[in-house]
């Protein structure tokens, strides 16, 4: 049984089950190969014998690490697009919340927001208005240096 045979039988057999083959559970057997591997004297044609069983292992495989080289770029993508939406996140986390434009550098207390910016404060001061734009607590501002 050459190769390319033993290759065919096996995709019949995959395409028989619906291509649900379990890699990990299977059992080859390979004794027809072995033994079409032997020649007149009954001794085993070893380079024959490990370029049938190499086919074999090759057709199963080769489309396993296709698979992982797929999806650990599928998963190094995904990293990449997390990493950039976190940035995104901390940028939009650092803008002043009345303005959206500012970095923050104004905190009130008790509540602790990090919310607001300097031209902003000073619009609060100007209209008298002491509540946290986040959580409408009443408060004093204080600067944040950083």
């Amino acid at each position: 049984m050459t190769t390319n045979n033993i290759q065919n039988n096996i995709q019949n057999n995959d395409n028989n089950d619906n291509n649900n083959f379990d890699y990990e559970t299977s059992n080859i057997n390979f004794s027809n190969e072995i033994n079409s591997s032997r020649n007149n004297n009954n001794n085993i044609n070893i380079n024959n014998y490990l370029s049938q069983i190499n086919g074999v292992f090759e057709f199963y495989i080769k489309p396993l690490r296709e698979k992982i080289t797929k999806y650990k770029n599928e998963i190094k993508k995904l990293k990449n697009e997390i990493k950039d939406k976190n940035d995104k996140i901390e940028e939009v986390e650092k803008k002043c919340s009345v303005c959206l434009t500012n970095e923050c550098n104004i905190i009130f207390i008790p509540c602790g927001h990090l919310c607001i910016c300097k031209k902003c404060n000073s619009n609060c001061e100007q209209y008298n208005i002491s509540f946290c734009p986040i959580c409408r607590n009443n408060g004093s501002r204080y600067v944040v240096y950083t």
